[in-house]
């Protein structure tokens, strides 16, 4: 009314009550009439009264009168007083009624629209934020920041100049179409306030992730798509709840700048508010929204039962209001949450099916870059591994084509794809792919970032170059060191994977060294029944078995597995593989009941939560086979092995490295049962598969040499055995390897130097001095070295 009086006409247009409320809604006021002479900052003060954000109104009536009061006194001038006398009874009321507006009166100074939103105060301020916290790859990621604010401000006011000029100067819009798209800018603009006050508060967990929340922003294109802006739900009709749900909206714009900022816990408790006050509301589609940021923030937070409840409620509050962006986000967070973190991998296919309609329904490039990639998560969870690759793959395509090949999502979806590849033994294929989500990475967020770090463990994964792989390593771990701290669960986690390298290369004094150093970490800052400690538990029982060290072993994984148990339940696949490695050591100190029941029911909990064809069913296999076969039962060792065989190369494909142990394992058996031409096919297949994955001089590869060394003996070759053991002997020697497998090398060539012609390598005096070490190792490993102790001592007796 007050508008009114002072201009005489109403402050927005429209032909029909329909194109008004659109107006009033998006908050597009009118120009000044042309010759106009009401001072600048009158309009202010009636702008400031029309505002769009409830807390940007003015805050009574008090305040409003004291200001105009103050605007009138200096000059007096007739048209003021008359214009505010008649104006100012109705004032209350007019303020009251309208919806959140904003002031677009002209196509000019655009720009000034993001005053306080970001402009050179604000960048003062997110400058001093984020050097304030020290952090070493704060400079590196300030210098990516600010390029990516202004560029996004500098679009946002191109569309707001465009939209406005294609209605009142090109006259190619109507006032309608020209209302949703300031509409949908103005939701941009909260959002990029948002997330900058996040940035001008920053503290170590926003500075890493600040490039990725800016780079989320929403995309400003979608705001020249009239149909799809038509699409959107619109405010309530009654103008009380319509301010109560903006103010409420607001509520969740700060919460989702909070979740980009990686500040799960603060967005969920201004999200628990919203859910709460906006239930006596009676709005769907605000409980919508509310409900879906409160799943993804309790995702965040760990809470995946609580995550689920919300995301299904907000399911189907979208469904219900043909909302089918958010319903494809609640559909795609539930495929996420129950299917790869709770690991209810059937409940996570359900959501699929309603996932794969909803993201199609949603329009966007964006939607089914997510669907896909949700789909290629879960088929990798579940060993689909070319149903994997395909998805992930074509949503690598789709967010190459949505946001351009600098943007943190496209090192993101190369990541898993260097993973997958890892994970189907294609090294080449995922160290291309590492290195292209290196440079990527290294490029948006700088090198010295800490999700450098990651990308730099997966490439030290899969380069064969043993040196190369070492210094990979170390670089992730001082990037981590370096951006944490000595004492941090992340870098623990560098830690153990530079020991896991140590292990691979058999170097298990250095491994245990790191394992040690990685537990002592978590264990001071996560205690001491944290799930994360289990990883390094479960390493440092593998690597004390290996160094025939059984009680120490079994102290590492027993305690793994009261961990996982206790955090994760009795049947999560955790707590199968603990309980696999637990019967493996309980086998190796002869105490053979005790290993079957721990394999039967790893074997058991595996089948239930994985299914039967999952890869890891091949641990408890094999052990099982192992077990059975050490007990003589080889027709019951043969079909276990040839179980995990069947499920390995159908999972991983015939040549993975993983392969290989199964096929010396049959070779053994086929060996035991004297078929020795086919034992030796098997170690033969297998030294090849070896060699050409993971290298000539790899420590595995000692296995089918040793295997082959053996079928040779009993084929009466022992000088064409000398090769393959001599070869297998270098190797373990040089490779820190369990004292039972060496004493069999030791053995085995022994037999072969004392068989061999004497013009073909013959060397008796040797092949005593082994067959002795081989004994020595068998009588110090006691029970479990057993039978082989008695057939050494008996070849010793017979070829004093």
């Amino acid at each position: 009314a007050l508008y009114e009086a002072v201009y005489g006409e109403r402050p927005f247009e429209g032909s029909s009550m329909a194109a008004l409320m659109v107006s009033m809604r998006a908050g597009v006021v009118r120009p000044a009439p042309k010759g106009s002479d009401v001072p600048a900052s009158l309009r202010k003060v009636l702008l400031r009264g029309l505002s769009v954000v409830p807390t940007e109104r003015w805050p009574s009536m008090e305040a409003l009168l004291e200001e105009l009061r103050r605007l009138v006194a200096p000059r007096r001038r007739r048209w003021m007083v008359v214009g505010v006398t008649m104006g100012l009874v109705a004032v209350g009321g007019g303020l009251g009624a309208t919806r959140t507006l904003e002031w677009l009166s002209r196509c000019t100074g655009a720009r000034k629209q993001l005053e306080g939103v970001w402009d050179d105060a604000r960048r003062q301020e997110v400058r001093a934020a984020i050097l304030g916290t020290e952090l070493s790859y704060a400079p590196g990621t300030l210098e990516r920041l600010e390029p990516r604010l202004d560029e996004y401000a500098d679009a946002w006011a191109t569309e707001h100049t465009e939209a406005c000029e294609a209605t009142w100067e090109r006259g190619e819009q109507s006032e309608e179409e020209m209302s949703l798209r300031m509409g949908c800018l103005r939701e941009r603009s909260q959002q990029l306030r948002a997330t900058v006050n996040e940035l001008a508060d920053a503290d170590a967990t926003v500075v890493e992730h600040a490039v990725r929340s800016v780079a989320s922003l929403p995309r400003l294109e979608r705001c020249r798509d009239l149909e799809a802006l038509r699409t959107e739900v619109q405010p309530p009709e009654d103008p009380v709840v319509a301010d109560q749900v903006a103010a409420l909206e607001e509520l969740l714009v700060e919460a989702k700048a909070k979740m980009a900022a990686g500040k799960y816990a603060e967005g969920l408790r201004v999200v628990n508010e919203v859910v709460e006050q906006g239930a006596g509301l009676h709005y769907e589609p605000l409980m919508a929204r509310a409900w879906l940021l409160q799943g993804q923030l309790r995702d965040g937070t760990g809470d995946y039962e609580g995550a689920a409840m919300a995301l299904r409620d907000a399911y189907g509050a979208a469904v219900a209001r043909r909302m089918s962006a958010e319903a494809a986000e609640a559909s795609m967070g539930l495929v996420s949450v129950l299917g790869v973190a709770l690991m209810r991998q059937d409940e996570g296919r359900d959501w699929l099916a309603h996932a794969e309609p909803m993201s199609r329904a949603a329009g966007t490039d964006e939607a089914r870059a997510a669907y896909f990639n949700g789909l290629g998560v879960l088929a990798w969870k579940q060993a689909e591994y070319d149903e994997a690759r395909a998805a992930l793959l074509s949503a690598l395509t789709l967010k190459e084509r949505v946001y351009g090949p600098d943007h943190p999502a496209i090192a993101r979806a190369l990541a898993n794809m260097g993973v997958l590849a890892s994970s189907q033994g294609k090294y080449a294929e995922a160290r291309d792919f590492n290195e292209r989500a290196l440079a990527s990475l290294e490029k948006a967020l700088g090198p010295d970032h800490p999700d450098v770090a990651q990308v730099l463990v997966n490439l030290a994964n899969v380069v064969a170059e043993e040196d190369t792989a070492r210094e990979l390593g170390v670089r992730a771990l001082a990037i981590r060191e370096k951006a944490f701290g000595p004492e941090h669960p992340l870098v623990a986690a560098s830690l153990n994977n530079n020991g896991t390298a140590a292990y691979k290369q058999g170097k298990l004094d250095e491994a245990r060294d790191f394992y040690e150093r990685a537990l002592a970490i978590n264990e001071k800052v996560l205690g001491s029944e944290h799930p994360s400690l289990t990883v390094t538990l479960g390493n440092l029982g593998s690597v004390a078995q290996d160094q025939g060290k059984l009680d120490e072993a079994r102290g590492f994984h027993q305690r793994a597995l009261t961990i996982n148990e206790k955090a994760l339940g009795p049947e999560h696949p955790d707590v199968a593989r603990s309980l696999a490695r637990l019967g493996s050591v309980a086998q190796q100190q002869g105490k053979l009941d005790e290993a079957r029941d721990l394999e039967l029911r790893a074997l058991a909990i595996s089948e239930k939560a994985l299914g039967p064809e999952h890869p890891d069913l091949a641990l408890a296999l094999g052990s099982l086979g192992s077990l059975a076969q050490v007990q003589g039962n080889l027709d019951e060792a043969l079909a276990l092995y040839q179980r995990a065989l069947a499920i390995q190369e159908k999972a991983l494909g015939p040549h993975h490295y993983e392969v290989a142990p199964t096929l010396v394992d049959l070779g053994s058996v086929a060996h035991s049962q004297g078929k020795l031409g086919e034992a030796r096919d098997l170690h033969e297949r297998a030294l090849v598969m070896l060699e050409q994955t993971l290298g000539p001089e790899h420590p595995n590869t000692a296995l089918p040499l040793t295997g082959l060394g053996m079928v040779l003996l009993d084929l009466g070759q022992p000088a064409q055995a000398l090769p393959s053991l001599e070869r297998a002997l270098a190797l373990r020697t040089t490779h820190q390897v369990e004292p039972g497998q060496l004493a069999a090398t030791h053995f085995a060539l022994a037999r072969a130097l004392w068989s061999a012609p004497a013009t073909a390598g013959r060397d008796r005096p040797r092949a005593r001095m082994l067959a002795e070490q081989a004994r020595d190792a068998w009588v110090a490993a006691g029970v479990r070295g057993k039978k082989d102790l008695a057939e050494v001592e008996q070849w010793l007796a017979e070829h004093g």
